[in-house]
Parts: C-alpha cells; sequence; structure tokens
C-alpha cells in the first residue's frame, strides 16, 4: 500500500474484488498470501466485451487511442512546471530503491 501511495483499505478493496471475480486465491498461514489463479483461456475470450468487434473497429480504436495517449503526453510536457518535474524525478529514484530493496 505504502509503494503505491494508497491506504491499506484500498489495496484489502482491490484484493477482495479479484477474489470474487476468481482471480486470485488467498491463503492464510505461513506460507499463506493472495496467488493469481489460472483460468481457462476461452473462458476470458469469451467474456471480453471486444470478442465479437470488426478488425477495422480494433484498428480505429487503437488509432484513437494512440492520438490521445500522444496528444496528452505533448499537453503535459509543454503544461509542466519546474516543481513538477522534482516531483516526478523523487517518485523514480523512491521506485528505483523499492525495486532494489525488493530483489535483495
Amino acid at each position: 500500500a505504502r509503494l503505491m501511495g494508497v491506504s491499506p483499505i484500498t489495496v484489502r478493496e482491490a484484493l477482495n474484488t479479484l477474489r470474487v471475480k476468481g482471480l486470485i486465491d488467498t491463503r492464510r498461514g505461513r506460507n499463506g498470501g493472495s496467488f493469481v489463479c489460472e483460468l481457462p483461456s476461452d473462458l476470458l475470450l469469451n467474456k471480453h466485451p471486444l470478442r465479437q468487434a470488426s478488425n477495422e473497429y480494433l484498428a480505429d480504436l487503437g488509432e484513437f487511442h494512440s492520438a490521445i495517449l500522444s496528444h496528452g503526453a505533448y499537453l503535459a510536457a509543454q503544461r509542466t512546471t519546474e516543481y513538477e518535474l522534482g516531483k516526478i524525478k523523487e517518485l523514480i529514484d523512491q521506485f528505483e530503491q523499492a525495486v532494489e530493496a525488493d530483489t535483495r
């Protein structure tokens, strides 16, 4: 929770949502934790809302997504302040330290 900058309650609710959907299994005890469940691929494919979409629609959707992302990145770069850049650099440093600590 600390690494993600959210409260433990938020993490607990997210894990519960994944558990209810059958995506994770949570076990208590010494070797406990939350584990990703293996699901049949056909089950996942049939439930996906884009399953019935045409190739043309998916290509259009991809182009639209790219346009929004690139323009959003452009606007963010144009509007950022030195303070915000400093905060981003701090967050990157914190993330790198957390990854380094986790791999020890």
